[in-house]
């Protein structure tokens, strides 16, 4: 924030200090007392910090010892005989950002303002200055303005960043009516300006949006600024403030709408990440708030995270990261649809149509909601029946709904379980999943975790590498969203190949559930394509599905990456890449599947994964392996068995005349229509 509210200032030299202040050496000792008070008493807080680690309780204590370390510098400067000054010339030293909202962290920036009415005397502006040097000499990093009230309005109706700083401001010294004063004014600057301010929220979003939805910040993510960072509790409470007249978030829960949020949650989150933020501030000894790869095990370390025997200390750290990163994010998602929905809402012709709608239900402003009494009262497949239709329709649900239906899963989770007719209305989601926000919504409210256990494993889980560009558990609903745009045919016009294997499939289903549970296995530990397809019939069984996909479904999740690695870092021009390809899947039905499982993947991994240059020779091996199958000479069971023969019997029959690992290397490079046609004696004298 500083640089947005700074007036340039460079520390001089000692002897040139005290000649242009004119400070005396007895306030100077006085001065670097305070500095001295001061630094042993940050770090006797970071000690204290470092043992108790709570985010909010530890930034109101820091906040409180700058405070009163800043006010003793501006008096032992020389505030105290300008006091009358101050109050006749209306001024007032203000705390902004962070620093004002009290959250400040040991490496964060103090952000100071000072606004006045009238001309500032000589001799106030050389306070200022002392105090502004001494905060200096405290190793601080500090941004500063000195504004008239005027100024500062016009200054911050202009630019955004510098709008919520000083609606974040709180008072230091100096006048406090006039402050109070200021804060009238700026407020009802404020009130006026709604409309041109609800503008600026947004596109400041989207830029951040935009900015942080990439790689590089997932795998190091920004806490402050990055996707369910600090900074989306920030803009939360600036909406509330400003569009429904709440000082503090949780006070929005007087209004209906938001009588549900889940505020408690959201404050433990945004306690751990001020936690986080805080140590990692100390780590980097400066103000660092992207989680670089180089801090993350040194991090876990200091939290106390430790390694266990499926997952390292670092990964348990991450996981739980992105579990508040994520809640974050989607609770301001969530508060951002239903805030605008009352400042701002589009508008609309009609209520969506209700015909068909169960009479349990009826739809207002586009959510589904119970029509009269409590959840609790109501039949067990309740939930589901309204998760269905709101996928269906492409609604939402009411957040008194979601509030209740994240109780009743939690408490009554095994009785639905157990009721007839659950299981087909969850996989009814699962098999057509039309609603990306129902999809998500049935993951945070527990309905996808209770009927598939295992993929506790992967919540929250963050994925190592450049790649991946959301955490386990939203990558799998990515991945089975994509399987549903691909079966729409959003993909038609530039990937036509995807339609037409898609409408060559036996069963589709088989391929929903493979994106949803393709990567389960990487809560497992290492090898987890292998331990996934382990995990799969037991939960295809617990679903009610048997038959051919308890075979099909675990190949499926064995074999997922095989295409990509195959088109990656192999010959695609050389005719035994693609024979051992079809040798490995052997029916045209499971390499239609598989090669729009891996698409699918790559989509929702990232735009690395999905660059057109991967989806090219992910088509170019699918092309040719499938002409294998389709003519069946290279890859049909017989033929596989005779070429397996004829390398075998060339090696028996070589192998007292040559080195064998020779022979086998020769054998690497021939081609399988050579062993398939070529005799045992006319190999043998090729040799």
């Amino acid at each position: 924030m500083a640089k947005y509210l700074s007036c340039p200032w460079k520390r001089p030299s000692g002897y040139e200090r005290e000649k242009r202040t004119k400070t005396s050496s007895k306030d100077l000792d006085k001065l670097r007392q305070l500095i001295k008070n001061f630094l042993e008493s940050r770090e006797v807080l970071i000690l204290e910090y470092t043992k108790q680690s709570s985010g909010f309780r530890t930034t109101r204590r820091y906040t409180g010892l700058m405070n009163q370390f800043i006010g003793s510098l501006f008096f032992t400067a020389g505030f105290t005989h300008k006091i009358r000054e101050a109050r006749e010339n209306t001024l007032a030293v203000v705390a902004l950002g962070g620093y004002g909202r009290r959250e400040l962290c040991f490496g964060s920036d103090v952000d100071l303002m000072v606004i006045h009415q009238g001309r500032l005397s000589p001799q106030m502006n050389e306070i200022i200055s002392r105090t502004l040097y001494a905060l200096w000499d405290a190793k601080l990093d500090v941004g500063h303005s000195i504004l008239t009230t005027h100024e500062c309005v016009r200054l911050a109706m202009n630019d955004f960043k510098v709008l919520t700083s000083v609606m974040d401001g709180h008072f230091l010294l100096g006048s406090r009516p006039f402050f109070r004063l200021f804060q009238a004014a700026f407020w009802s600057k404020i009130e006026r300006e709604k409309k041109s301010i609800l503008n600026q929220f947004l596109v400041f979003q989207e830029k951040r949006k935009e900015k942080y939805s990439s790689e590089e910040y997932f795998v190091e993510p920004d806490i402050k600024e990055g996707l369910g960072g600090l900074r989306d509790l920030n803009f939360m409470a600036w909406m509330a403030r400003i569009y429904f007249g709440c000082k503090l978030l949780n006070q929005i829960t007087q209004f209906a709408v938001f009588s549900h949020f889940g505020f408690d949650n959201l404050n433990r989150s945004g306690n751990y990440l001020l936690k986080v933020r805080n140590h990692l501030h100390l780590l980097a000894g400066r103000k660092e708030d992207k989680l670089l790869l180089s801090l993350q095990n040194k991090l876990s370390r200091s939290l106390g995270y430790v390694d266990g025997p499926y997952i390292t200390g670092t990964d348990k750290f991450m996981r739980e990261l992105y579990l508040h990163l994520n809640r974050i994010r989607y609770g301001h998602e969530e508060f951002l649809a239903k805030a605008l929905d009352i400042i701002a809402p589009l508008p609309v012709s009609s209520e969506p149509t209700e015909d068909g709608l169960p009479q349990e239900f009826k739809v207002t402003k586009g959510n589904i909601v119970l029509k009269g009494g409590r959840l609790s009262e109501k039949e067990p497949l309740i939930i589901l029946k309204a998760l269905c239709e709101a996928n269906q329709r492409g609604l939402f649900l009411g957040s008194g709904f979601i509030w209740e239906a994240r109780k009743k899963i939690a408490t009554e989770g095994k009785n639905l379980l157990g009721t007839p007719g659950a299981k087909e209305l969850f996989l009814e989601i699962v098999f057509n999943p039309k609603n990306p926000k129902i999809i998500r919504l049935a993951l945070e409210i527990g309905m996808i975790t209770l009927f598939i256990p295992e993929f506790k494993r992967i919540r929250n889980l963050a994925q190592s590498g450049y790649y991946h560009v959301e955490t386990m558990d939203l990558h799998s609903l990515k991945t089975l969203e994509t399987v549903n745009d691909i079966a729409r045919g959003a993909y038609d016009e530039r990937w036509p190949l995807l339609k037409e294997a898609f409408g060559e499939l036996e069963n589709t289903h088989w391929l929903f559930l493979a994106a949803l549970l393709h990567d389960i296995g990487k809560g497992y530990g290492e090898d987890h394509c292998r331990k996934g397809a382990n995990l799969i019939p037991g939960i295809l069984k617990r679903l009610g599905i048997e038959g051919k996909a308890l075979e099909v479904i675990p190949f499926l999740v064995r074999e997922h990456l095989l295409l990509a690695h195959i088109s990656q870092r192999r010959d695609l021009g050389d005719e035994k890449t693609s024979v051992q390809v079809a040798q490995i899947i052997q029916d045209k039905d499971l390499l239609q599947m598989l090669f729009l499982l891996t698409v699918a993947d790559s989509f929702a991994t990232g735009p690395i994964a999905r660059s057109d240059w991967r989806i090219m020779l992910l088509s170019e091996l699918f092309v040719k392996v499938k002409h294998i199958l389709v003519t069946g000479v290279l890859a049909s069971p017989d033929a596989t068995k005779k070429i397996e023969d004829n390398k075998r019997l060339l090696i028996d029959s070589l192998q007292a005349h040559f080195p064998k690992n020779e022979i086998i290397n020769l054998i690497e490079q021939l081609s399988s229509r050579y062993f398939l046609n070529t005799t045992l004696e006319d190999m043998a004298e090729h040799f």
